[in-house]
């Protein structure tokens, strides 16, 4: 009830300014500073969002989504991986990866050797373009354990001649890589040379040095193919 009472009153109080110059001129002014300050908030607001989108669009695609992880798998050891990376600037960034896998070759009608390993290591991955596509080099360092086993099977034989065995590896690799803001994909090829051998027996780990040169050769068959990746960056 008071605030209708204060509501007719209000209505009914004349307006000084409407007969007073000078008053008038006061409002008029006063109008016109407010909506000059508003029309320059807007343009600054204008202004900052122009500017940012302008800072977002000139830095690497790469850079916006730095952190991430993918699913490696290759044609040849170490197979499938998981590995995990960041881009600390354009054009360089740092992976780790950890896997596992099994390469196999005929000897003969009879015999097929086998490498079992795990694998962990670390590459940088250096990029050549800015954009959302861009071909890339790689260079890293591996280390791999496992076994080295020997199948003999024929008509009077079925039995695994097994070894343990260690190697260390450098990797090279380039290819194409795509990242469009979260989804991320590359395709390559991959080198590798396996610059340290160590195998010993399974149970006794007494060294086998005779072995070392069968694991090489094998390792130099194993180690290079195909890459592919598929994953995700935030």
């Amino acid at each position: 009830m008071i605030s209708l009472v204060s509501f007719v009153l209000l209505l009914a109080t004349p307006d000084l300014c409407a007969t007073d110059p000078h008053c008038a001129s006061e409002r008029a002014r006063e109008t016109r500073e407010l909506r000059r300050r508003a029309e320059y908030l807007q343009a600054l607001g204008a202004f900052t969002t122009a500017a940012r989108e302008a800072e977002l669009a000139a830095t690497p695609e790469r850079e916006r989504h730095p952190a991430g992880a993918d699913f490696l798998y290759t044609t040849h050891m170490p197979k499938a991986s998981a590995l995990f990376g960041y881009t600390l600037a354009w054009p360089v960034r740092l992976e780790a990866f950890v896997g596992a896998g099994a390469y196999t070759k005929r000897l003969n009608d009879a015999a097929t050797r086998i490498i079992d390993a795990s694998h962990y290591g670390f590459q940088g991955r250096f990029f050549a373009s800015k954009g959302v596509l861009s071909p890339y080099a790689s260079l890293g360092l591996g280390w791999s354990s496992g076994t080295n086993s020997v199948h003999i099977q024929d008509r009077t034989t079925d039995e695994f001649i097994t070894v343990n065995s260690s190697f260390h590896t450098m990797y090279l690799g380039a290819g194409l890589d795509l990242q469009w803001q979260w989804l991320h994909a590359a395709a390559g090829y991959q080198t590798a040379w396996s610059y340290y051998q160590q195998v010993y027996a399974q149970f006794s780990h007494e060294p086998l040095p005779e072995q070392v040169p069968y694991l090489d050769s094998l390792l130099k068959d194993a180690m290079h193919g195909l890459s592919f990746e598929v994953g995700g960056r935030f």
